[in-house]
């Protein structure tokens, strides 16, 4: 018996004349004989038969024939390890070989995690496959033992996209977050604010502050879980109110609408330490408040102006005085009071609180033209930093 694949070989039959022997194959895809030469040619049962036909001096000799077994050949199957993949990555090749150089096919123990075709794979989900060669031999050849290899799938990476939030104001309407993955799935959205309500990515607010949103993805079969990704942003306080009471004594109290975070302002200056919900000025200007929590800060209140209609005696004896008082043309104020070498404030207000002039002097006497001004009362008031008077004239 022979295996397909074995080198050619020679026959040695005789005959009792010793004359030549010659041969014949009885199937030429097994075998083929020259001259006494075999070569297989593939696998199966033939009949080799020597014959000698005889001469002058003797008869042919009976045929001889002879049984030639040829068996399949093993063959096997050279495989490579396949590299770690990722969930995402893009098809690859497998390369595979047989002994016999048939050609190999593939099959996947998990089709969730990849599909071949061909010699193909397309990665399907992430977790582990055994991918398996195959080779089923062939009329020449055994089928070859199969070998598989593991294929791991990694899970994918992701990220969010999550924006800036844009600073809101107290009482406006609820609004949606837009944060997305880079997986396509769907973000998470948590908070330990109390100033706010979360519903899905829908916030309400619920009191001004500063809030911190955080956006999460926790990833699935294919996906890990996103690295969490947070924003802050400000809910400023609504603009506050003022309202006013005690305007006809002497400690008006102004209020605001806010019960925390208020800071009082005069003529557009801070008041220092001037931050309760309450104040009681002790000069006439124009006030207004503004709101602060948690560094968020709304819009200033209007103005509130206050207006003394009233001068004691002894603020006018303290060197500050104007003239001439009825004025037609030009009022001068004395300035002797203050501070000669720092600026001071003078502001003319008429009947109604409005403010119709505002100018800043150094020295000890300032001027300003009333020209222009309608005939009727209006009232001065001068102020250098926490020293403030006040005097009533009268326009032509």
């Amino acid at each position: 018996a022979k295996t397909f694949g074995d080198a050619s070989f020679a026959l040695s039959a005789t005959a009792t004349s010793s004359l030549p022997i010659s041969y014949s194959s009885s199937a030429e895809t097994v075998a083929t004989i020259s001259g006494n030469t075999v070569t297989i040619i593939g696998a199966g049962s033939v009949t080799i038969t020597a014959k000698q036909a005889g001469n002058n001096n003797y008869n042919a000799a009976p045929d001889v024939p002879q049984t030639l077994t040829v068996n399949k050949a093993d063959q096997t199957i050279t495989f490579n390890s396949i590299a770690m993949k990722n969930f995402g990555d893009a098809s690859f090749q497998l390369s595979a070989t047989a002994s016999s150089g048939l050609p190999v096919s593939y099959a996947s123990s998990g089709e969730t995690i990849a599909t071949i075709s061909g010699n193909t794979v397309t990665i399907v989900g992430a977790g582990s496959a055994n991918i398996t060669a195959k080779q089923a031999g062939n009329a020449n050849y055994k089928e070859a033992t199969e070998v598989a290899q593991a294929l791991t799938v990694n899970k994918a990476n992701q990220s969010i996209t999550f924006l800036a939030i844009s600073t809101k104001t107290f009482g406006n309407m609820p609004f949606n977050l837009t944060g997305t993955s880079g997986s396509g799935l769907a973000v998470q959205y948590s908070t330990t604010s109390g100033k706010i309500s979360l519903s899905g990515n829908q916030i309400t607010m619920i009191k001004p502050g500063s809030v911190t949103i955080n956006a999460d993805q926790g990833g699935n079969n294919n996906f890990s879980a996103a690295t969490s990704v947070s924003q802050s942003f400000c809910i400023n306080p609504s603009k506050p109110i003022i309202t006013a009471s005690g305007l006809n004594s002497g400690t008006p109290v102004l209020n605001s609408s806010s019960e925390i975070g208020s800071q009082w302002y005069k003529n557009g200056t801070l008041i220092v330490d001037a931050v309760s919900n309450t104040f009681t000025p002790t000069d006439g200007g124009s006030y207004s408040v503004k709101v602060t929590i948690d560094n968020c800060s709304s819009e200033f209140s209007a103005e509130q102006i206050l207006v003394i209609t009233g001068v004691e005696t002894s603020a006018l004896s303290e060197g500050f005085f104007i003239y001439p008082n009825p004025v037609t043309n030009t009022l001068t104020i004395s300035l002797v009071n203050f501070d000669a070498t720092s600026e001071v404030n003078i502001v003319v207000y008429d009947m109604s609180g409005k403010a119709v002039e505002k100018i800043s002097k150094m020295g000890e006497i300032a001027t300003i033209s009333v020209n222009t001004y309608s005939s009727g009362t209006y009232f001065i008031n001068a102020s250098q930093r926490n020293l403030t008077h006040v005097a009533k004239f009268i326009k032509n």
